[in-house]
């Protein structure tokens, strides 16, 4: 931690500490205690860069980001309820509490509303709270929604973020799934794992009682730990709490000396412009073989003309994802349409 965070850290503390001892101190008093920790102009200096870093409540940008939340909420409504009754979802104890939010959503976004009831709420009864949190909550909770509800839209994508995520980390899994099974279906078990154990064990080194192995290495964290913030000095970027938690200061970007500034324009002005085709087939004819490893469907090496032309335009059209009609040539035999992919229709 910086010498200038520190005395800001200590201000702070500072503040909190006399507002939570004694509400009725004289405010000269508070600021008097402050400034022996940091000054006017340093603590005025963290409260600037605060503001330009956390927006300020615009009533006016949440109604029009609510908006856009209500656009692509009747977009999810169409597959979502369909989504969780036709896909067999599990999932691990991290995941538990959003994959029931899932459900939920889907039963509150098919459930036959009551005569004159708004489709914009949901019944806050029926929502998990503790899933929304952060920036989130002035779009959950407006203002301006009536009572015991939550804004449909504003919850309903905040669910689903964290379901995407879940998924990815396989703590939210599709049972019936190749790609998104849980990750443990795969663990041998039972008579399996029994007859496989010693043999596995042995290759990977591992002993039959893990206790020991793994307070071993909790203890080498934490020695490691304690050396990091022995070695942490107070004009240091970083920083450990009371918990434990590694804090690093931003740093601040340096800017490019002239040399190096000059330096790119001369290396640029000597580069020679090329277009990417011509310099996939230079590169192509470096190695041979590589056009040689294009064979016909049925096994027999290709016989047609300028192979490589060919070869180089759909690299190129596929890495760069512009498709063929850039790349295609009329008076060009190794660039027409036909040669290039006789079975696609126009772009």
């Amino acid at each position: 931690m910086s010498r200038t965070a520190g005395k800001l850290a200590a201000a702070v503390r500072v503040l909190l500490e006399l507002t939570e001892v004694d509400a009725e101190r004289p405010i000269q008093l508070v600021w008097d205690l402050l400034e022996n920790a940091v000054t006017k102009a340093e603590l005025r200096a963290a409260i600037a860069t605060v503001d330009e870093l956390v927006p300020a409540s615009d009533i006016e940008l949440d109604g029009q980001r609510l908006e856009e939340l209500a656009g692509r909420v009747n977009t999810v409504r169409m597959f979502l309820p369909s989504l969780m009754r036709t896909v067999e979802f599990g999932a691990t104890g991290d995941g538990k509490a959003v994959l029931t939010a899932m459900h939920t959503i889907a039963d509150l976004l098919t459930a036959p509303r009551a005569r004159g009831a708004s489709v914009r709420w949901f019944d806050a009864r029926r929502v998990d709270h503790d899933l929304v949190g952060g920036g989130r909550q002035r779009l959950v909770y407006p203002q301006e929604r009536p009572e015991e509800t939550v804004d449909r839209a504003a919850y309903t994508l905040c669910v689903l973020e964290q379901f995407h995520r879940n998924l990815k980390y396989r703590n939210i899994f599709a049972e019936h799934s190749s790609k998104w099974r849980d990750p443990r279906a795969h663990l041998l078990s039972g008579v399996v794992w029994e007859q496989a154990r010693g043999a596995g064990m042995n290759a990977l080194g591992l002993p039959d009682n893990p206790h020991s192995m793994l307070t071993e290495h909790a203890s080498a964290l934490d020695s490691a730990y304690r050396e990091l913030i022995a070695r942490l000095g107070d004009d240091a970027p970083a920083s450990v709490d009371e918990e434990g938690k590694l804090h690093v200061a931003a740093l601040t970007a340096l800017p490019d000396p002239p040399s190096l500034v000059d330096l790119r324009r001369r290396v640029d002005a000597m580069l020679p412009r090329v277009d990417l085709p011509e310099l996939v087939m230079e590169v192509m004819s470096w190695y041979p073989e590589f056009t040689e490893a294009f064979t016909h469907v049925s096994g027999n090496p290709a016989r047609v003309a300028d192979l490589s032309v060919s070869v180089a335009a759909v690299l190129c059209a596929h890495a760069m994802n512009v498709g063929f009609r850039p790349v295609v040539s009329l008076g060009v035999e190794a660039l027409t349409r036909d040669r290039l992919h006789p079975d696609t229709a126009d772009d």
